[in-house]
């Protein structure tokens, strides 16, 4: 019984803390989903009422995905942050300055790929404001590794091994992959709209240089995701400024 309570508490520390997280990140999203809106629509409907309707998808959306991976995380051997503090003597800055260690060099690192090698997607990403693409961030991992990969290792799991163990390792690298693909190519039409007219070069390098977020989630947590998430895009920030 004081198992089951203490579960059901901690399945609402998650879905709280991960729908507010996905939330926050939303609203910075929602300074480049303004911007990219035909303007067919900006006649049709005023910009606050496209505000309110962007707001009520979202919170229905990031809170479908974080109860996805609130309900599923646990059960493929993945820890949360609060059952790290929960099983461990760490605190939570000790625990969060772990998750720093291994996101922001593997952020940077990508960044730095990014940058060098793909001129016309840091282009695009100029066009972004700043603070959507810092914060925006913590959304975009929110659906695409806590929801969207969690959903696809436990399927996976289910299918490869009746749900039995802890999915094996060649079972999480394929949700990795598989995630990281529907992440890479959820970018094609802003590439297009933007005015890239083969993004497939952009494509594989958000594929190559973002792969390792997965792992991170895998290990570290989805904080660390976020962490190297939030290092790229501040990283490639400081890459143009300096013009390097």
């Amino acid at each position: 019984m004081k198992e089951k309570k203490y579960l059901r508490k901690q399945w609402w520390y998650n879905f709280i803390y991960t729908t507010v997280l996905g939330i926050v990140g939303f609203l910075f999203e929602l300074l480049f989903v303004l911007k990219i809106i035909p303007s067919e629509v900006l006649l049709k409907y005023s910009t606050s009422t496209i505000i309110i309707i962007s707001l009520l998808q979202s919170v229905v959306v990031i809170s479908i995905f974080a109860a996805i991976g609130t309900t599923l995380t646990r059960r493929i051997g993945f820890k949360t942050i609060f059952d790290e503090i929960s099983s461990t003597e760490n605190s939570l800055w000790m625990i969060l300055r772990r998750q720093l260690f291994y996101g922001v060099p593997i952020g940077i690192s990508g960044a730095i790929i990014a940058y060098l090698i793909a001129p016309d997607f840091i282009a695009y990403l100029n066009s972004v404001p700043q603070f959507t693409r810092i914060f925006g961030s913590i959304y975009e991992e929110i659906i695409i590794r806590w929801g969207i990969m969690t959903l696809i290792v436990w399927l996976l799991w289910r299918i490869g091994q009746k749900g039995v163990g802890v999915p094996k390792n060649s079972l999480i690298w394929s949700g990795i992959i598989l995630s990281q693909i529907l992440f890479a190519f959820g970018h094609t039409y802003i590439l297009i709209n933007f005015g890239i007219t083969n993004p497939f070069w952009s494509i594989a390098t958000i594929f190559f240089a973002t792969l390792p977020w997965g792992w991170l989630f895998w290990k570290r947590g989805i904080e660390a995701a976020i962490f190297a998430h939030m290092s790229f895009h501040i990283s490639v920030i400081l890459l143009v400024a300096m013009k390097i």
